[in-house]
C-alpha cells in the first residue's frame, strides 16, 4: 500500500485495512501508533516527498532538448551577428499539498503530480546577454492572447520604434 503511493497517510491506511476483508479478514480495529509501529519496522520512515512532472524525463521530451541544443549550436556557427533572446514560463501553484510521505529507508518518497495545476500565478519572461527584457505576470495560464501581448511588449522593448 505505501509502495503504491507513498503519500498516502496513516489514517488512510487505517481505513484501508479495515474496509479490506480479503487480506485483513480477523482486523476489526488498529490503532494509528500499531501502524506506524509496524511501518517503522518494515523500514519505513517519513520523509520529504520528492515531486517527479509526468513528462520530465520522457524521450519525447529528451529528443526536444536534443534538437533545441543543435538549433543553438548552429545559430552560434553563423557568422551573422544575433543576440540569443531566451523566453521562458513559469507557474508558481498556490495550492498546497502533502510534503511528507513514507517509504523504504534510502529510497525517496515519491508522489507523481502533473506539470501544471490550479491556481497558478504564471510569469512569461525574456531574459537577454543584457539581463531582463521583459516579464508580465499572469493569473491562470498563458493563452494566445496574452502571448502576442508579451511578444508585442518584447519587440518593442528590443527593438526601438524607428528601426
Amino acid at each position: 500500500m505505501v509502495m503504491t503511493n507513498n503519500a498516502i497517510t496513516l489514517r488512510q491506511i487505517r481505513a484501508a485495512i479495515l474496509q479490506d476483508n480479503a487480506i485483513f479478514q480477523n482486523v476489526n480495529s488498529i490503532s494509528i501508533s500499531t501502524i506506524d509501529r509496524i511501518l517503522k519496522k518494515h523500514q519505513m520512515t517519513m520523509k520529504q516527498i520528492y515531486r517527479v512532472p509526468f513528462e520530465r524525463n520522457s524521450d519525447r521530451v529528451k529528443e526536444l532538448r536534443y534538437q533545441y541544443v543543435h538549433r543553438i549550436m548552429a545559430l552560434e556557427g553563423n557568422e551573422t551577428p544575433h543576440i540569443l533572446v531566451f523566453v521562458d514560463e513559469a507557474g508558481f501553484n498556490l495550492a498546497k499539498g502533502r510534503r511528507r510521505g513514507r517509504n523504504i529507508i534510502g529510497h525517496r518518497a515519491m508522489v507523481d503530480v502533473p506539470g501544471q495545476r490550479v491556481g497558478n500565478i504564471i510569469m512569461c519572461a525574456a531574459i537577454s546577454e543584457n539581463g531582463v527584457a521583459t516579464h508580465i505576470p499572469s493569473l491562470g495560464p498563458y493563452n494566445t492572447q496574452k502571448l502576442l501581448i508579451f511578444l508585442d511588449r518584447l519587440h518593442f522593448d528590443l527593438i526601438p520604434e524607428n528601426e
